[in-house]
């Protein structure tokens, strides 16, 4: 997770000091597949969900509908 001069981490962690209720609307996606160990450190910060695309559109959707 890498962003102009930011880090998807960084995000994260401020994020989580920040405004930690907003944690669990978050959704990872990725174009990379994340190994096992790299998922539940990702969890750990108690956002909902890990997805590698290509993800199911009606999955992001499902999200959305929930959380938005």
């Amino acid at each position: 997770m890498f962003m102009p001069d930011y880090t998807g981490m960084q995000f994260l962690r401020n994020l989580k000091n920040e405004r930690p209720s907003e944690l669990k609307k978050e959704v990872v996606v990725s174009v990379l597949k994340f190994m096992e160990i790299e998922v539940k450190e990702l969890l750990k910060f108690r956002i909902h969900s890990v997805e590698s695309k290509p993800s199911r559109f009606q999955t992001i959707m499902v999200y959305r509908e929930i959380y938005c």
